[in-house]
């Protein structure tokens, strides 16, 4: 068996442009077979920038974890405190805003070993819900999220470019 080499560890503001690129060229690899391509230019336009990572490591209570293996960026974790939809029940709550995995290293363990991490990070930060959306098409998400114990509570719309598509909302107790 293949030696585990993934190191986990905190963003820091420095990683804003590496954690950008990584993050809209997984979503785009991921979503874009799925979508208008002039929406998920759109969309990428304004939800990746280097700006937009940094604000998001450096926002109070985020936790936002990067897996490194090889030198190289394999996956992060944002999980923030986020006001909670009306189906989400528990308090105080925080959400699961990003799971992002490399393509190619899916299955080896890196998202359940960031989510693990993150879960201990929000525990001990004194949140007692964690809620989060995955689009009601991607059923790998919603298997992952199902057997580390979320339960599907309700529904919102997420928009991509010009497109409104529906997130099922999960949430589980910590």
């Amino acid at each position: 068996m293949e030696e585990d080499t993934t190191l986990i560890r905190p963003a820091a503001a420095a990683d804003a442009p590496t954690l950008a690129e990584f993050a809209e060229r997984v979503f785009d690899e991921v979503f874009s077979p799925y979508c208008d391509e002039g929406d998920m230019a759109s969309y990428l336009n304004g939800a990746f920038s280097p700006d937009i990572q940094r604000e998001e490591i450096t926002a109070p209570g985020a936790i936002l974890l990067l897996a490194e293996r090889d030198g190289r960026l394999a996956g992060y974790v944002h999980v923030a405190p986020a006001p909670a939809p009306p189906c989400v029940t528990g308090s105080p709550s925080v959400e699961l805003k990003r799971l992002y995995v490399e393509p190619s290293l899916h299955s080896r363990g890196i998202g359940k070993r960031l989510f693990d991490e993150a879960l201990t990070r929000a525990r001990a930060a004194g949140a007692g819900t964690m809620w989060l959306g995955v689009w009601e098409n991607n059923t790998r998400a919603q298997r992952f999220y199902t057997r580390e114990g979320f339960s599907r509570v309700g529904d919102h719309p997420f928009v991509v470019g010009s497109d409104t598509q529906t997130d099922w909302i999960m949430q589980r107790g910590l």
